[in-house]
């Protein structure tokens, strides 16, 4: 399961893996994380949403799990609020 969780200044996504589980933190980025989610067959990545230093110009990330590199999935996407 993934949850999203607030250390420091921004929240990040964390893995649970079972009920009770400790958190494991798989995102480590100064903006925050959102719309967290695995890929739905084998979740061996997961995809998110993140602006840059508050630009609120969000892009789709793909990261394996295995080795931990975020790839930029979209191209820009604004936010418009609605």
């Amino acid at each position: 399961m993934l949850i999203s969780t607030r250390f420091g200044n921004t929240n990040q996504a964390h893995v649970v893996k079972s009920p009770g589980g400790a958190r494991t933190q798989v995102t480590f980025f100064a903006d925050p994380v959102s719309n967290a989610s695995f890929e739905p067959t084998k979740g061996e990545y997961l995809v998110f949403s993140k602006g840059a230093g508050g630009d609120e110009f969000f892009q789709l990330y793909r990261m394996d799990l295995a080795n931990a590199a975020p790839l930029i999935a979209s191209q820009s996407m604004v936010c418009a609020g609605k």
